[in-house]
C-alpha cells in the first residue's frame, strides 16, 4: 500500500504576492484550492514573526522570485501547515508529504539548504521534495519532454528550456520586468486610476493587448489546437478566447468605452481605448528573449521542439489576447520563411535574407547562423490537455491554464509520494551531508526518472517515458550552402553550464559484521586453549599462492570468509581466523597488511570513533552489478528477491558471465581496502558516480573462480554475516602472533596463549584501535603490548558494564561483607569525555562512537571546566541528562531524544544537557583504572569542582560495615532515586581488586537495580525487530505486532525471543510504520533463527535489521517457538507478557540483549521464585 495518502498531500507554490496551495489530490487533479499573501509579520521588538500585527512591520519573503527572507518564509510554511492541522485534528505531521514548487534559477542552493533543515528538523516533517516550476509545467502537458516555459511573475519574467525533462539553465534567461511594468504603463495612460484600480482593470477581462491592425492578424492565425498532422503555420494562430462571455453585445474591441467594477466602492468604472495599450514593452522583451535563449540550444532539432512547445504560466497570461500578441510578435521578427521561388538565391553565407538582420546579435556565435537559419520554421503554443475537467472551466469558475505547473506538481506528487523511495525522507537527510543532500534535493526529478519501477512508467508514460535523443544526440541538422539539410554525426560539446546527471539515490543502510568488544563471555579457558593448540597443529599453515611480501590477494581473504561461514563452532572459527593472521604476519614487511585484514574482517575501516561507515544501499550495488556483469535491473533484483543475498547474486553473475579476453589483475586486499576507505569518505558532488566507478572496477577485477564478488558485495553492504564475534577476532590475533614469536613449528605452552589473550584484550579495552595494539604487538612483541599501548585522552575506552539484578535481596547476597556504594542510575546517554592535552575536548557515546559535533555545549561546559580549574586532561565517565534550568531538575530521556543529532548550532538548543559523573579514569597524565572505586572518587571530589546545572557528581549513598542496615538503606535510596526522577540504582563495590574499573566488562561487582523491580519485574531487555505483524481493528493501515529477537554474540545470528503488541499508542504505530516500511524485506535474512516449520512464528513481513526495543516482562519461560538461547535448552526461551516501553537509538545491533543474557535472565528468575 502507499506510505502515504493522496488525500494527505500538501503542495505550495510561493510568489512574490501570493502563496497558492492545496491539501488533498482530487480523483481527477484540480487547480489550487487556496491563495493567501505571501506576507507575515515581524513584531519590531522581539523580532518574533506573527500572522498579523497592526503595528508590526510587514515581511515579503520573496520579492523579484528571488528568496530573500528565509525566516520568514519557513514562518509562512509553517503557518499553513497549522491551518491543515488544525481542520484536521486527527492527522499528524509525519501523515503529510510536502512539495514545494519553485522557481530553481533565482533560489541559491544555501536557501533550500536551509529551507530542507527546517522542514524537517523543526516542522517534523517525513517526506519532502521540490519541484522547478518550468519542469511542472511540462509535466503537466505531458504531449512532449521539450519545450519553452515562459514564466512572467511580478516584477521578473524567466524563460527556461527544458529538453528531455532536463533544465536547460545555460540557456535560460531572467528578465526584470514582469507583470507590474504593466501597471505603470496603464497608470501613464489612465493617470485618474489609483493603484488598486489599476489592478481591477487588469484582471477584469476588458483590459486587452490588441489594437486594431493586432486584431485582423489576429483572426488569420491559428493556434496548436489542431493534430500534428493538421497543424498550420504561426501565421494563422487562432484566437482561443473567442468564445469568452462578453459583458455587452458588442465586443470589447467594437466598444468606444467600456467598464469594470472598482472592488472598493462596487462602482463602474469607464475606461478607453487606453484600456488596449500598454503591453507592447514587456512582449517585445519577452520576444527578443525567447530567440537569444534558443538561440543557445546546441543541437537546433531540439531548438525548433521548444518553438513548437511553448508554454506560457503567469497571472499576466490570464489578460485576453496577450499570449497571441506574443506569438504574432515571435512570428513577424523570427519565423524563418521558405524561398518564394525555386530558383531563390541565399547570400553567399548560405543564410535567408529575412534572418541576415540577426547576425549582429551579441548573443549569437558565428558558427550559429547556419543553425540560425533554419529554425523556427514553425512557432507554436503547446496544446493543453482535454482529461482535466476543472482546469478547462472558464478563469470565472476557477480554470487557470496559466497556473497549469500546479497540474504538474500534482502529477508529480502522485509518483514520488506514492512509494517508499522517490521522496527525500528524514532519513536519508539526517543521514547525508548537506552538500550532498542538496545536490539530491536540486535533481529530484531526474533521481525519480532513473528509479521509476517499470509499471509506473507505464502508466504515465507521457510524463516520464519515451526514447527522445537526449540534448547530446549526436545526430543535428545542419545548413548547407544549397540551403538544404543533411545529418552531421559529430558529436556536439556539453556546455560547461549544463547540470551533471545525478546518480541513484543511496539509502544508507548501517551495520557491521562485529559484535562490539564485551568480555561478559568468550575468554578462553585453559581446556580451550588445548584444544586449540591441537586444532593448529592438525591443519598446516595456508600454503602460499600468488603472494609477494607486499601484496595480500583478496582471493584469500574470500576463500577464508567462506570457510568461516560454513563452520559453526567457535573454536574452530578461531583456529581458521588465526592461520590468515599468522599467514599476514609472515608475510608482511609491516604491520600495515594486517591492519587491513583485520578490518576487512569485521566490515570496518577503522576505529568506531573515526565515524566510517560503509553499508551502502541496494540500489547503488544492484546498479553496479548489472552494469558490471552486463546483467539488468530487473534481473539481478529477481535474484535477489529468490536469494536474498546481493552477494550471492553478483557471484553467480560473475561465474555467469562470458570470459574476458584478457584477464584482468588479481584484486589485492590494500586495493580493495583503500578504495571502500575512498567510497565511505566520498560525499557531495558526483559522490553516487564515483562510489559506482570504484565498485564496478573491483567486481571487474573479482576471481571467477573464487568467493570474492560474493563477499565484496557483503562488505559494501556492511553486512559480511561470517559469525565473529569481538573476542574471536582478539584471540585470533593473540594465537597468531604467539605462533609467529614461538615459531609456529613448536608445540605452543597453554599458559603463554592464554597470557597472550589476556594482554591482548586489556590492550584493546584500553584503546579500541587495532593498528595501535597491532603495531605494537608487531613492534614490540605481543608480551610487552602493554609497555606500548596506554590510555590515551581522544581514544575512548571501552566502557565497564553493569549486570542487571531483580531484587534488592539478590544485591546483598553478592554484596555480602562488602562496603559497596549506591548510585543514582540517571535516565539519559552514556557519554565518555575526554579533555585532551592540547584543550581539545572529544564526547564520545558508550559504542566508542564520536559525538562531539552532537554536543556542543558539553564542549563548553569542559573547556569552562578547564580554564577555570586548570585541568591538563582527564577522562570522565557519566551520563548526559536532560536538564530543566527552571525547575533545577532531570527530565526524561524522551525529552534528551528530541535533540537533533546533526548540524547542532548551540545557540538553537532548546533541551539542555547536565553531565552526571560517576567516574575519573585518568587525570593529568595518570591512568587511574587500577585505583579502587573510593580512590578515584577521592580523584575527583579534590579535583572537579561541580558547576550547578551542567556538571554535577553522581548522587550517591555508601553502606559500610559501620552503616545502618544495608537492606534498608537500598529501598530507601531506591524511592528516593525515583522521586528525583531516576531509573533507578548502580551498586558498586567501593573498595578492593573488585572495585578496579575493568573496561568492556560486564561486572558482577557493578550491578543495576531499576524501579522496575517495585513492580514486579526484572530488568528490561533490548532486542531486536526483525518482522512485524499487519494491524487489524483500529491497527488496521500500520503493524498491529512486532518480531523481537536477542542477539546471538558466536554466531552473530538474531534469535527469536517474542512477539509483542502491546505499550504503543496510535500515534507510536503509525510513527513505527513509517520508520519501518521503507526496511521491508521480500524474505528473512539468512542470520535470522525461527521456527521455519511453525506459521505462528513468521510475521507478515520481515525487515532489514535497523531497530531495538527496550522491553519488560512479567517473566521468561521455555518455548517451543522462539529460538533465544536454543543451543543450551534443546528449547529457546521467550519473554511472556512483553511490553514496550521506548526505541533504543543509542545502540547498535550487537548492543543488543544477547542470548547468553536472556539465558541468565531466566535461570537468576528460577533461583528468586
Amino acid at each position: 500500500m502507499p506510505l502515504y495518502k493522496e488525500e494527505n498531500f500538501l503542495i505550495i507554490n510561493p510568489g512574490s504576492r501570493y502563496t497558492v496551495f492545496s491539501f488533498g489530490l482530487q480523483d481527477s487533479l484540480s487547480p489550487p484550492q487556496y491563495k493567501i499573501p505571501s506576507i507575515v509579520y515581524q513584531d519590531k521588538s522581539t523580532k518574533e514573526f506573527k500572522s498579523s500585527g497592526e503595528t508590526d512591520e510587514e515581511i515579503y519573503p520573496i520579492k523579484d522570485s528571488k528568496l530573500v527572507n528565509i525566516d520568514a518564509f519557513n514562518f509562512l510554511i509553517k503557518l499553513i501547515l497549522q491551518s491543515i492541522i488544525k481542520n484536521h485534528p486527527i492527522l499528524t505531521i509525519n501523515q503529510i508529504p510536502l512539495l514545494i514548487l519553485f522557481p530553481s534559477l533565482t533560489w541559491s542552493n544555501q536557501s533550500i539548504e536551509y529551507l530542507t533543515k527546517y522542514i524537517f528538523e523543526n516542522l517534523e516533517f517525513t517526506a519532502f521534495n521540490i519541484l522547478d516550476l518550468s519542469l511542472a509545467s511540462t509535466f503537466a502537458i505531458g504531449q512532449s519532454t521539450t519545450s519553452l516555459v515562459v514564466n512572467i511573475g511580478y516584477n521578473t519574467t524567466q524563460i527556461v528550456p527544458i529538453v528531455n525533462y532536463q533544465t536547460i539553465k545555460f540557456a535560460s534567461k531572467i528578465l526584470n520586468i514582469g507583470g507590474n511594468s504593466l501597471n505603470q504603463e496603464i497608470k501613464n495612460n489612465s493617470p485618474n486610476l489609483t493603484d488598486e484600480q489599476v489592478e481591477n482593470l487588469k484582471i477584469s477581462g476588458i483590459y486587452e493587448v490588441l489594437n486594431e491592425t493586432d486584431f485582423n492578424a489576429y483572426n488569420n492565425i491559428e493556434t496548436n489546437d489542431l493534430d500534428d498532422e493538421e497543424m498550420l503555420d504561426v501565421s494563422k494562430i487562432i484566437d482561443e478566447n473567442k468564445d469568452e462571455t462578453k459583458k455587452d453585445e458588442k465586443p470589447n474591441k467594437e466598444l468606444e468605452k467600456n467598464y469594470f467594477i472598482d472592488s472598493k466602492t462596487n462602482e463602474k468604472v469607464y475606461v478607453g481605448k487606453e484600456r488596449f495599450l500598454g503591453c507592447e514593452s514587456l512582449i517585445n522583451e519577452i520576444s527578443k528573449a525567447v530567440y537569444k535563449s534558443l538561440a543557445q540550444i546546441p543541437d537546433i532539432d531540439k531548438r525548433q521542439d521548444c518553438y513548437d512547445n511553448l508554454i506560457f504560466i503567469g497571472s499576466t497570461f490570464k489578460i485576453p489576447g496577450f499570449k497571441e500578441a506574443l506569438l504574432i510578435k515571435l512570428n513577424e521578427d523570427y519565423l524563418v520563411q521558405e524561398p518564394p521561388t525555386d530558383d531563390h538565391k541565399l547570400n553567399s553565407n548560405g543564410i535567408n535574407s529575412t534572418i541576415m538582420k540577426y547576425q549582429k546579435n551579441d548573443d549569437i556565435n558565428e558558427n550559429q547562423i547556419n543553425d540560425i537559419s533554419q529554425v523556427p520554421n514553425s512557432i507554436k503554443m503547446v496544446k493543453y490537455p482535454d482529461y482535466f475537467p476543472e482546469w478547462k472551466l472558464p478563469k470565472e469558475q476557477g480554470g487557470s491554464w496559466e497556473d497549469l505547473f500546479f497540474l504538474g506538481g500534482e502529477i508529480f506528487a502522485k509518483q514520488i509520494f506514492s512509494g517508499t523511495t522517490h521522496h527525500h525522507g528524514k532519513e536519508v537527510f539526517v543521514s547525508s551531508d548537506m552538500g550532498n543532500f542538496s545536490l539530491l534535493i536540486n535533481n529530484q526529478f531526474k533521481s525519480v526518472r532513473y528509479r521509476m519501477a517499470p509499471k509506473a512508467q507505464q502508466t504515465l508514460g507521457r510524463f516520464f517515458g519515451g526514447n527522445n535523443p537526449s540534448l547530446n544526440s549526436p545526430l543535428k541538422r545542419k545548413a548547407t550552402n544549397n540551403g538544404t539539410s543533411q545529418l552531421d554525426k559529430s558529436p556536439l560539446k556539453k556546455s560547461k553550464n549544463e547540470e551533471p546527471k545525478i546518480e541513484e539515490s543511496i539509502a544508507n543502510d548501517s551495520g557491521s559484521d562485529l559484535a562490539k568488544y564485551d568480555d561478559s563471555n568468550g575468554d578462553i579457558t585453559t581446556k580451550e586453549a588445548e584444544t586449540l593448540i591441537q586444532l593448529n597443529e592438525s591443519k598446516p599453515i595456508i600454503q602460499d599462492n600468488q603472494t609477494t611480501r607486499k601484496q595480500i590477494p583478496f582471493n584469500l581473504l574470500a576463500d577464508t570468509f567462506e570457510r568461516l561461514e560454513k563452520e559453526p563452532g567457535r573454536l574452530q572459527k578461531i583456529s581458521i581466523l588465526s592461520q590468515l593472521y599468522l599467514r599476514t604476519i609472515k608475510e608482511s614487511e609491516s604491520y600495515e597488511n594486517l591492519v587491513r585484514v583485520v578490518y576487512l574482517t569485521i566490515n570496518k575501516l577503522g576505529p568506531d570513533y573515526d565515524n566510517l561507515e560503509l553499508g551502502l544501499g541496494e540500489t547503488i550495488l544492484i546498479k553496479a552489478i548489472s552494469e558490471c556483469y552486463g546483467r539488468s535491473t530487473t534481473k539481478v533484483k529477481e535474484d535477489y528477491k529468490k536469494t536474498g543475498d546481493l552477494g550471492l547474486v553478483a557471484q553467480q553473475s560473475r561465474e555467469n558471465q562470458a570470459s574476458m579476453f584478457s584477464k584482468p589483475a588479481p584484486l589485492q586486499i590494500d586495493t580493495v581496502f583503500n578504495n571502500l576507505k575512498e567510497i565511505a569518505k566520498s560525499k557531495g558532488k558526483d559522490s553516487q558516480s564515483k562510489k559506482i566507478h570504484l565498485i564496478k572496477k573491483m567486481l571487474t577485477a573479482c576471481d571467477q573462480n573464487s568467493q570474492e564478488a560474493k563477499f565484496l558485495i557483503r562488505s559494501l553492504e556492511g553486512k559480511l554475516r561470517i559469525g565473529l564475534a569481538g573476542q574471536t577476532v582478539t584471540v585470533s590475533l593473540a594465537q597468531a602472533f604467539v605462533s609467529y614469536e614461538q615459531n609456529s613449528n613448536l608445540k605452543i605452552p597453554t599458559d603463554k596463549l592464554t597470557k597472550a589473550e589476556e594482554l591482548f584484550k586489556e590492550a584493546y579495552t584500553r584503546t579500541p584501535n587495532y593498528e595501535i595494539c597491532i603495531k605494537a604487538a608487531f613492534e614490540g612483541g605481543i608480551f610487552n603490548i602493554l609497555d606500548t599501548v596506554k590510555i590515551t585522552p581522544g581514544v575512548p575506552l571501552k566502557p565497564m558494564l553493569a549486570k542487571p539484578t531483580k531484587s534488592v535481596g539478590e544485591v546483598l547476597d553478592k554484596f555480602a561483607n562488602e562496603n559497596f556504594t549506591c548510585e543514582y542510575k540517571y535516565d539519559g546517554e552514556r557519554a565518555q569525555v575526554h579533555l585532551c592535552n592540547d584543550g581539545a575536548v572529544k564526547v564520545f557515546s558508550r559504542n566508542g562512537e564520536d559525538m562531539s559535533e552532537r554536543y556542543p555545549d558539553i564542549i563548553t561546559i569542559i573547556s569552562n571546566l578547564h580554564k577555570t580549574q586548570e585541568h591538563k586532561s582527564m577522562i570522565l565517565d557519566c551520563e548526559a541528562v536532560a536538564w530543566d534550568k527552571n525547575l533545577k531538575r532531570i527530565l526524561p530521556f524522551q525529552t534528551l531524544s528530541t535533540r537533533k543529532r546533526k548540524d547542532v548550532n548551540e545557540k538553537d538548543i532548546t533541551v539542555h544537557i547536565c553531565l552526571f559523573v560517576f567516574d575519573l579514569l585518568y587525570y593529568n597524565e595518570e591512568p587511574l583504572l587500577t585505583k579502587t572505586l573510593t580512590e578515584r572518587r577521592q580523584y575527583m571530589q579534590k579535583h572537579i569542582h561541580p558547576l550547578e546545572g551542567q556538571l554535577q557528581f553522581a548522587t550517591c549513598r555508601d553502606s559500610t560495615s559501620e552503616s545502618k542496615s544495608s537492606d534498608e538503606i537500598i529501598h530507601e535510596f531506591l524511592l528516593q532515586s525515583i522521586k528525583d526522577y531516576c531509573e533507578g540504582l548502580m551498586v558498586k563495590v567501593l573498595d578492593g581488586h573488585e572495585s578496579h574499573y575493568e573496561p568492556s566488562k560486564r561486572s558482577q561487582f557493578w550491578l543495576k537495580l531499576k524501579k522496575d523491580y517495585l513492580d514486579g519485574q526484572g530488568d528490561s531487555l533490548d532486542l531486536v525487530v526483525i518482522g512485524a505483524y499487519n494491524g487489524k481493528g483500529k491497527r488496521t493501515g500500520t503493524y498491529g505486532g512486532f518480531l523481537l529477537a536477542s542477539y546471538n554474540e558466536d554466531t552473530g545470528d538474531l534469535e527469536t525471543t517474542c512477539k509483542i503488541g502491546t505499550g504503543f499508542s496510535d500515534e507510536m504505530l503509525s510513527n513505527l510504520y513509517t520508520k519501518l516500511h521503507p526496511t521491508e524485506i521480500q524474505q528473512p535474512k539468512n542470520y535470522f533463527v525461527y521456527d521455519t516449520n511453525n506459521s505462528n512464528a513468521k510475521p507478515d513481513v520481515w525487515f532489514d535489521p535497523s531497530l531495538i526495543f527496550e522491553v519488560k516482562t512479567a517473566d521468561l519461560s521455555l518455548s517451543p517457538i522462539y529460538k533465544a538461547a536454543h543451543q543450551q535448552y534443546g528449547k529457546g526461551i521467550s519473554l511472556r507478557f512483553p511490553r514496550f516501553v521506548r526505541i533504543r537509538d543509542d545502540k547498535n545491533i550487537e548492543d543488543a540483549t544477547s542470548s547468553t543474557q536472556v539465558s541468565e535472565f531466566f535461570e537468576n528468575q528460577a533461583m528468586n521464585k
